[in-house]
């Protein structure tokens, strides 16, 4: 489809109607309906809102690697918000979020009083506040040894078992990388998860504690493997959020399969959002690519 036909199909649209499209034509839709310039327009009195921050925005030192959405980044970065909310359930990530944070205060645009750091996990709705074990993996901040890769410290997970899976996936990184230079094994490994007491919430509740006044514009989901859980429970007529990002790719493995993204796309239906949807597609947006593993649903209304 080159762009003018994008741009033709985008334009006869039936909007009140959930929509499957590709990326192409949700970028023409953007263009279309002026969103960017929209989004400009609000960030003032909205906040961006990102689920699962890890080192959001920030570059893990020594190896200096980003391991975030670029579009999103743009975003947090160049646009003043009324609020930025970070929330990582990991407290070893979370503090070294929110020293990074005080140690680079012109690192986004937003003024630092304005970027909350909130150390809380997210539950289902209606299950409340509780507190929880969480198991993180803390060999990058108990060993030292900086040739782990920074993805080491982002298997959290109110789970054990969700993190004792991906510690191979380590293994063979430094395999990769340093070969025998290392001893690293999974053994090794596991013993370095840790076990922390962690509040867990509904998302609803977090963001009306946490935000006031100011509504998502932007919301990133990047929770290990529960973001469909999480997005599939976002009640949208009530948050209104302009842009939804997440990882389809963890959506086979729900319970009832993709039958969970059928009733998101209802519950916009019902009159109260449009949402266009690119699924697992790269977004295209002022030239510029951005994430092919994940998924954008975007309110046009």
């Amino acid at each position: 489809m080159t762009p003018a036909t994008a741009h033709a199909h985008a334009s006869q649209l039936e909007l009140r109607t959930p929509l499957r499209v590709s990326a192409l034509a949700l970028e023409a839709i953007m263009k279309k309906r002026n969103i960017e310039a929209h989004i400009n327009a609000t960030a003032a009195n909205s906040s961006l809102v990102v689920l699962g921050a890890h080192h959001f925005g920030q570059r893990t030192a020594p190896r200096n690697e980003e391991n975030d959405d670029l579009f999103v980044v743009q975003l947090a970065k160049k646009l003043v918000w009324r609020r930025i909310l970070l929330v990582e359930a990991s407290p070893l990530v979370a503090a070294e979020l929110q020293r990074s944070l005080v140690e680079n205060p012109d690192a986004y645009a937003t003024p630092p009083e304005r970027i909350v750091v909130r150390n809380v996990g997210i539950c289902a709705e209606g299950a409340g506040t509780s507190v929880l074990p969480f198991y993180t993996l803390a060999a990058r901040q108990r060993s030292l040894d900086w040739r782990l890769p920074s993805f080491t410290d982002q298997f959290g997970s109110f789970r054990r078992v969700h993190v004792g899976k991906h510690l191979p996936d380590v293994v063979s990184w430094m395999d990769r990388h340093w070969g025998k230079q290392h001893n690293w094994t999974v053994a090794a490994l596991d013993a370095m998860v840790e076990q922390h007491d962690v509040q867990c919430r509904s998302l609803g509740d977090e963001l009306t504690a946490s935000l006031g006044r100011a509504p998502p514009a932007i919301l990133m989901v990047d929770v290990e493997g529960s973001d469909c859980r999480i997005v599939a429970g976002l009640d949208l007529c009530r948050t209104h959020p302009w842009l939804v990002r997440y990882e389809h790719k963890h959506c086979a493995a729900q319970p009832d399969g993709s039958a969970w993204i059928e009733r998101a796309h209802a519950t916009m239906a019902r009159g109260c959002a449009d949402a266009n949807v690119a699924y697992g597609r790269p977004l295209v947006w002022g030239g510029k690519t951005f994430s092919g593993d994940d998924t954008y649903f975007l309110r046009v209304s």
